[in-house]
């Protein structure tokens, strides 16, 4: 029945080009998008190292950043929509090898708010970038599952 409809499980995801694991490089420091990475990367079984080494990849977060911004407001000057963007730009290296040249994704939630419902919308705004970190890290784990295994050195 599901095959039917075209359903297909994702199955795991497998990564030829992380063989010896990857580094991941970040001048921002630990965000929701680095934390989302770093977990799924460890439940994908890719190592991640705390520093680059030999065959390792290097994943570089270019930019990894989060905004909120306003949309519309209410006759009490209250916000009432409001827009979360999530955005990272990234390249990935193998030794001298560019495998990933520059790459960007950004991702956003439109929110509209109940003016009178002020209390945990902070909390809600932290959950929500959550959210759209781990979409951003799940593009970055589909893109890195996508690359073949580096071609061996040397020859016959």
């Amino acid at each position: 029945m599901l095959a039917a409809c075209g359903f297909q499980f994702q199955g795991r995801l497998d990564f030829p080009a992380l063989a010896a694991g990857v580094w991941v490089q970040s001048a921002q420091g630990s965000t929701p998008l680095r934390r989302a990475l770093d977990e799924q990367l460890r439940l994908a079984e890719v190592t991640v190292h705390d520093e680059p080494g030999e065959g390792v990849a290097i994943l570089r977060l270019l930019e990894d950043e989060s905004e909120e911004s306003l949309v519309a407001i209410s006759a009490n000057n209250l916000p009432t929509v409001t827009e979360i963007s999530y955005r990272v730009k990234y390249t990935l290296r193998l030794g001298g090898e560019r495998l990933i040249d520059e790459r960007e994704w950004e991702v956003d939630h439109t929110r509209v708010q109940d003016e009178f419902r002020v209390l945990g919308m902070e909390r809600e705004t932290e959950v929500l970038r959550d959210a759209l970190a781990e979409d951003l890290a799940w593009q970055i784990l589909r893109d890195l599952a996508s690359l073949p295994a580096p071609a061996a050195g040397g020859g016959p």
